[in-house]
């Protein structure tokens, strides 16, 4: 069963209905009965087993964490709860990275020795799932709230399937409350949760699917489409992944509206940011969260920092030396989150190094900035100097996704080699129908990014689908219709055509 098959659209209706049909205190036991067979159809007895296994330890955990009256005890519970679901992840999802640098380091010392890298099929949705449930572990720990106590609404609320494959990842102090309540049937609900899905495929199947097909020509063969091209197809493969990725949450929160359950928001038009800092507390939001909470503020709170914090102050002066702790966290926050994406050095520098390296040049020249600004007269708020800062944040964001996309980060490297070249022949009819679209494609995908774009531009002031609802009934179905027949007649799908699976379900 996929996202998109019949069978699965099959069982969200059959699920909605037994869903709502069946006495309300049924409704937990029926949403963890639809979310584990979801997660059995796509990832079989073993995704079962593992996410069973850490959602088992972690609710026995937060309970014996919670009643331990001595401090080493509950530390010791806590730490070998982290260890074991950590353990779980990086065997599965990152232990080809330490293989490849064990092996790079026997090459240094010509021992010869060298690890065969695993293949190991991962379970669905491990880095998501693991990330939620150690953040729960966490907060009962640090006392936050208290150790959830009814175990089928933990379970819950740790496997409801639409968060599974691609997040977001939810605090249970956000979501948790409302596996508590009885769900009623909601019109509103319903209706709203249709339309999120009825966008979302709008992204994928109208958008991103010409897009990749552009970028896959140019970032498959960098060598005969050089210069402009490598240039055109990285700007377009951030269009690409953001109408994925956020295609993905708009169908994943939508399938959950209509259960009556509000997940977390993981986007926030995130191609309206001045900076990059800003663009990365818009983009994939629960992610930044989780890292900031749990990885970030524990890092300065520490005595280590404390104490590197106080050296450099007495070293540097307080000005510049405050910032010095910080800086080391950020780096070691933003290689972690590079790392979370594949264990993969393409991805610690695309997702992670890169944009550290723009967020410390920025605060470092914070004051330089502000100097340059106040002496040239430049009105932070001027229309232009907006749009200047838009489209420069893009662009810088766009620079870390060439290592993203490519196939490995020496092949990242050959990339940027490749895009100075002097090669326009992009901007020829011919140089653009060469990319895997034709004129007809082209024009479709132009006017659905002006759509995304006045959908985005009126979400940053207020909710599209409250807008849309206060409208008279003429106005509210011209918009539901046309959306509707703009995937059933401009989507790329048919019996020829394989959608690209979500590219966040893949970490």
């Amino acid at each position: 069963m996929t996202l998109f098959s019949v069978k699965f659209v099959i069982f969200f209706a059959i699920s909605l209905i037994l869903y709502y049909v069946l006495p309300k205190k049924w409704q937990n036991i029926m949403l963890a009965i639809f979310s584990y067979f979801f997660i059995y159809e796509i990832g079989g007895e073993k995704s079962i087993f593992f996410l069973s296994f850490s959602i088992v330890i972690t609710y026995i955990s937060a309970l014996t964490i919670e009643k331990e009256q001595r401090i080493s005890l509950k530390k010791f519970y806590f730490i070998s709860t982290l260890t074991v679901n950590f353990m779980i992840l990086l065997c599965f999802k990152y232990l080809n990275f330490f293989i490849g640098i064990g092996n790079t380091i026997f090459n240094v010392t010509k021992s010869g020795y060298a690890w065969e890298k695993v293949n190991f099929i991962a379970p669905l949705g491990i880095t998501f799932y693991t990330l939620q449930i150690v953040g729960y572990l966490s907060d009962v720990y640090m006392q936050i709230y208290p150790a959830e106590r009814n175990f089928l609404k933990y379970l819950t609320y740790s496997s409801f399937y639409p968060q599974i494959m691609s997040g977001p990842i939810n605090k249970f102090a956000d979501v948790g409350g409302q596996y508590s309540d009885a769900r009623k049937f909601e019109y509103k609900n319903f209706t709203f949760g249709l339309q999120r899905i009825a966008w979302g495929l709008f992204k994928k199947f109208v958008i991103s699917e010409r897009l990749v097909r552009v970028v896959n020509t140019v970032y498959g063969d960098f060598r005969t489409y050089e210069g402009a091209y490598i240039f055109v197809a990285t700007l377009l493969f951030g269009l690409q992944l953001y109408t994925d990725f956020s295609g993905s949450m708009d169908i994943f929160l939508g399938i959950a509206d209509c259960y009556g359950i509000r997940l977390q928001e993981n986007f926030k038009t995130p191609f309206f940011s001045k900076t990059v800092p800003e663009f990365w507390r818009r983009w994939h939001i629960t992610l930044g969260a989780w890292f900031k909470d749990y990885v970030f503020y524990p890092m300065l709170k520490s005595p280590l920092f404390i104490d590197i914090g106080t050296k450099a102050r007495e070293k540097y002066g307080k000005k510049r030396g405050k910032k010095i702790p910080v800086f080391i966290a950020l780096t070691i926050l933003w290689f972690l989150t590079g790392f979370w994406h594949g264990g993969l050095w393409k991805y610690i520098f695309g997702s992670g190094l890169i944009p550290c390296f723009y967020t410390i040049i920025g605060q470092l020249f914070e004051d330089h900035f502000r100097y340059f600004k106040a002496k040239h007269n430049i009105d932070d708020q001027n229309h232009s100097y907006v749009l200047f800062q838009r489209i420069r944040t893009y662009i810088l964001w766009c620079s870390g996704l060439i290592f993203f996309r490519a196939n490995s980060f020496i092949d990242g490297l050959r990339l940027c080699k490749h895009m100075l070249k002097p090669n326009f022949e992009l901007f020829t009819m011919e140089g653009i129908t060469s990319l895997g679209l034709d004129i007809h494609d082209v024009n479709i995908t132009v006017y659905a990014l002006l759509i995304l774009y006045a959908v985005e531009k009126k979400q940053e002031h207020e909710p599209v689908r409250e807008f849309i609802a206060q409208q008279n009934i003429f106005y509210r179905w011209i918009v539901y219709l046309a959306l509707i027949f703009s995937i059933i007649i401009f989507g790329m799908y048919g019996s020829e055509f394989n959608a690209v699976d979500f590219i966040y379900a893949g970490f």
